[in-house]
């Protein structure tokens, strides 16, 4: 079935850690805002977050399925260009989603009171590894969209 062909999946996984990611820096902010407030609590609000996100790329997907059939090609701007600009929009608002609660926990970390050592864990556990998957998002948004270099004009001189 085409919906479980690695191009989906790799889309769908590649927004569903984005929210993940976010929801971590979320969690992570407002665990140093109010340290005593029971994570448990907002926890209902992350699984239904990260389930909206999975149905709604899901369901920007099988739509593209339907009006252009089986053969689903996100490379063909002609043929799917509504799929693309709608994935590629809904990249840009989860990518803000992210960033925001990164500044804010930045911004957190640096006020009068919290210690060197709690500012230094989380620059190695959490600032590091947002920074490096950050890159591996920009691959497959290079690879879904088609930006990046022409590695066909690099080899030539035709272009």
């Amino acid at each position: 079935m085409i919906l479980f062909s690695w191009k989906i999946t790799v889309i769908v996984s590649t927004y569903m850690a984005i929210t993940a990611n976010a929801i971590v820096f979320v969690d992570l902010y407002l665990s140093l805002t109010n340290p005593f407030f029971p994570r448990t609590k907002r926890m209902l609000s992350y699984y239904i977050l990260m389930g909206l996100v999975t149905i709604w790329t899901i369901t920007i997907l099988i739509n593209s399925i339907s009006d252009n059939g089986t053969n689903i090609n996100l490379y063909d701007p002609a043929r799917n260009g509504s799929a693309i600009t709608q994935l590629f929009i809904f990249l840009i608002v989860l990518s803000v989603f992210l960033t925001i609660p990164i500044f804010l926990t930045i911004y957190r970390l640096n006020k009068k009171g919290t210690s060197l050592k709690l500012r230094r864990l989380v620059i190695k556990r959490h600032l590091v590894f947002a920074l490096v998957y950050s890159l591996r998002i920009m691959a497959v948004i290079f690879d879904q969209v088609g930006a990046g270099p022409n590695i066909d004009c690099l080899k030539s001189d035709k272009c």
